[in-house]
């Protein structure tokens, strides 16, 4: 009995809008054609989807064509695979999940096509490259914790933010903020006054946002910084990039 691989489910599940031109045991090629729903113009692109180590992959067939040869801010990465999610295209193991896995590309085609007319990438449907994706999600859940997930995506489109500051210090030994008789930095009131950061309501949550935001950021820097070392160059596409020639770092230096 044959054991069906990631790329039998996605061929089983290819839907209407995907017309297929060829298939292979490791390789799927064809024409992705959206309607642009309440607006004017579709989609098409020639895609390529690939099952390698049991990882599905997807790309332009001829990278370039449609959308930038590589642009980390369009989530076009450096083998020029799309990142259409957070490990979208493992343990693709089930009809159901294939289905997810083209649902996550038609979502993806249409946010290239507000991010070539916007310049900028949702920040509601952003996600920070390679070992950063995972501060950010946990940062986003900390922030939803709180009550302040509008605010995480505000700092994404670069609001300042106090989450975003450089203070204070964190005790990640002990998992919560350091000089707990100073304010805390979320702005707490009692009574009129600003609570000590020991008194927070929720110090464990305000401890994994920073934390988590401080590492997202950190993560952010060390991935352009190897993209910059193997000579990947800004493609001037969108407004803000990691790879461009006058950014600073974006990690905080923390004072407090």
């Amino acid at each position: 009995m044959s054991i069906l691989s990631p790329l039998d489910f996605v061929k089983t599940a290819t839907p209407p809008w995907f017309d297929r031109d060829s298939s292979h045991e490791c390789e799927l090629q064809g024409v992705a054609c959206l309607d642009v729903p309440g607006g004017s113009g579709s989609i098409g692109v020639a895609l390529t989807v690939r099952v390698a180590d049991s990882q599905i992959t997807v790309c332009e067939t001829v990278r370039g064509t449609v959308y930038p040869a590589i642009c980390h801010e369009r989530h076009v990465q450096s083998d020029g695979n799309f990142c259409i999610g957070y490990q979208a295209g493992v343990r693709i193991e089930t009809l159901d999940a294939a289905k997810v896995w083209w649902g996550l590309l038609k979502e993806f085609l249409f946010l290239q096509r507000v991010a070539e007319r916007t310049k900028q990438w949702p920040p509601t449907k952003q996600l920070s490259h390679s070992f950063a994706g995972a501060h950010h999600l946990a940062a986003l859940d900390a922030a939803r914790g709180l009550g302040i997930e509008s605010d995480y995506f505000e700092m994404l489109e670069g609001q300042d933010k106090w989450f975003a500051q450089p203070s204070p210090k964190l005790d990640d030994k002990r998992k919560r903020l350091r000089n707990g008789h100073l304010p805390c930095p979320r702005g707490c009131m009692r009574d009129g006054r600003r609570i000590a950061r020991s008194e927070c309501c929720d110090p464990q949550g305000v401890y994994e946002l920073l934390y988590n935001e401080r590492k997202r950021r950190q993560e952010v820097d060390h991935f352009y910084s190897i993209c910059r070392l193997i000579g990947e160059k800004c493609c001037g596409r969108m407004l803000h990039c990691g790879l461009e020639p006058t950014r600073n770092s974006s990690s905080p230096s923390i004072r407090d």
